[in-house]
């Protein structure tokens, strides 16, 4: 399950969710369904509280939305983009009012109208988790619960699970939704085969295993197993205690055991369920890479850049940012390459412009221009003043940068990143792309910077965009302001990819640029 969450999608993760069951009073105080993040203290009126929706869980809606309208979007009209985008930003919108059943209902809809499905058929929008998450071994069996968006009698049925391991081997299995008498709380899913979960894992340390929840041929719940030979924990601190040996060489070697640092952390029993970071880890290869990294460390070299995106953090001083990085198959580098550093949204983490945001289109056509690609946490870059030249130094150390061709993008909250950085850097920057947000100062000097503002947007609205271009260029800036017919706040970035691309692709600095 490749999940994320949008930017600027949720103003908060206090919402709750409520459990299948015959409309119980509203001071029921059923258990929890095992939530990784703490449980909720208030529940909804006639629901059971199950816990806090988690990063993953809210990501997981919104992707599926974001593969059917990147699906859809080659052959729609004007007219189905904007009823596309104005259903999205509905549901954002009743994300930001904590109404988690009402906005999961709105995606499930357009993820069905844009499938071609019948909108007006029931919403059997779920959570579904696994106890323990991490099955180790020949211990226990997890448990798999289940548990409603919204109030509700019973779990639909029939009801269908399909296990696809990360390697491609899968096992289906019809499962029942069953609960002790006298219980208020979560359904359990009874009738799968453990056994044939199990052999997934082969001859390999560890095997991610997603889970689907079908019902009536689409799906309405989805979790992801860790299936491993031994503790992830126990790894994690051997490799930490040969790491905390090693002297470094050099700098560029004491960054590498940093990076192998953050690295080797993703490794535990408990993925946290709110850090992408962790949800998103491939756990089939990443102990066996992290033995390779570890034995170059050994040997004083630097096992940096992974091949393809990959995973670390960066060093600015103090903080430690998190960071995708992705760049062109080594065969495929011809020198110095243009860096692109993108920022997510509130709400977002640095995942977003790998996995979301169109499928990741906007980093997946710069890689494929022979660009390297940054995604940093927004959060972090905004707090430290030396992340941005940390993230193009590290970028620098490890791929050879063009220092001519060094961009900037973001969206909504990471939009306004991307203006101080184009201002604050204007030095080292080349060109700049905001969407749906950004906020140029008049009176301060800026790198050639385009906002791309969305038409329907009802977050950040497209004229207080132009206002301030307007103002900025009148003062003799060189911005520009592009208003993006039919687009949202949230689906612009996806669709509006190739233009980005377009305007960074024809700026570089000069000399002149670089003067102080």
């Amino acid at each position: 399950m490749r999940t994320l969450v949008t930017a600027g999608f949720f103003a908060s993760l206090a919402i709750q969710a409520t459990a299948w069951q015959p409309s119980p009073p509203a001071t029921s105080d059923a258990p929890a369904v095992a939530p990784a993040s703490p449980p909720a203290t208030v529940a909804p009126a006639g629901g059971v509280a199950v816990g806090l929706p988690n990063r993953e869980l809210l990501a997981w809606w919104y992707l599926e939305v974001d593969r059917a309208w990147e699906q859809a979007r080659p052959t729609a009209d004007a007219a189905a983009t904007r009823a596309a985008h104005e259903a999205f930003d509905r549901a954002t919108l009743a994300f930001f009012r904590l109404d988690m059943a009402d906005a999961v209902k709105q995606l499930a809809r357009l993820r069905r109208s844009l499938s071609g499905g019948d909108v007006e058929a029931p919403v059997h929008a779920a959570t579904m988790q696994a106890t323990p998450r991490v099955w180790i071994g020949s211990r226990e069996t997890p448990v798999i619960s289940l548990a409603s968006l919204d109030r509700g009698g019973t779990p639909p049925g029939p009801l269908t699970l399909v296990a696809t391991s990360a390697t491609g081997a899968t096992a289906t299995f019809e499962v029942a939704p069953t609960r002790a008498d006298g219980q208020t709380g979560p359904w359990t899913l009874g009738g799968i085969h453990w056994p044939s979960i199990a052999a997934f894992r082969g001859e390999r340390a560890a095997m991610t295993v997603d889970l689907s929840l079908v019902h009536d041929g689409e799906t309405i719940a989805a979790e992801r197993l860790v299936v491993s030979s031994e503790s992830l924990a126990a790894v994690r601190e051997r490799n930490a205690t040969s790491a905390a040996a090693i002297a470094p060489a050099n700098d560029a070697h004491a960054m590498a055991l940093a990076m192998f640092e953050s690295r080797n952390g993703l490794l535990t029993d408990e993925p946290n369920r709110n850090r992408s970071s962790e949800f998103l880890a491939p756990y089939h290869t990443l102990t066996t890479s992290l033995t390779a990294e570890l034995a170059a460390l050994k040997e004083g070299r630097s096992p940096y850049p992974r091949d393809g995106a990959w995973w670390t953090t960066v060093k600015a001083g103090k903080t430690s940012i998190p960071c995708w990085f992705d760049a062109p198959p080594p065969a495929d580098r011809r020198g110095p390459m243009p860096l692109l550093i993108v920022l997510h949204g509130a709400g977002g983490d640095e995942s977003m412009f790998l996995h979301g945001y169109g499928q990741g289109g906007l980093a997946k056509a710069a890689v494929a221009k022979g660009w390297v690609v940054a995604s940093p946490g927004t959060t972090a870059m905004m707090g430290s003043g030396a992340a941005t030249r940390a993230v193009v130094n590290a970028a620098s150390s490890m791929y050879g940068i063009d220092p001519l061709r060094i961009y900037v993008a973001g969206h909504s909250m990471g939009g306004a990143a991307t203006s101080m950085i184009a201002r604050r850097h204007r030095d080292i920057i080349a060109a700049a792309v905001c969407f749906a947000g950004g906020s140029i100062d008049p009176k301060e000097p800026s790198a050639p910077t385009l906002v791309l503002g969305a038409e329907i947007d009802p977050l950040i609205p497209a004229s207080r965009l132009a206002a301030n271009v307007a103002r900025a260029k009148a003062a003799g800036l060189p911005v520009a302001y592009e208003e993006c017919k039919g687009n949202g706040h949230t689906l612009i970035v996806g669709d509006q990819a190739a233009r980005a691309l377009t305007f960074l692709e024809a700026r570089r600095l000069t000399s002149a640029d670089q003067a102080p």
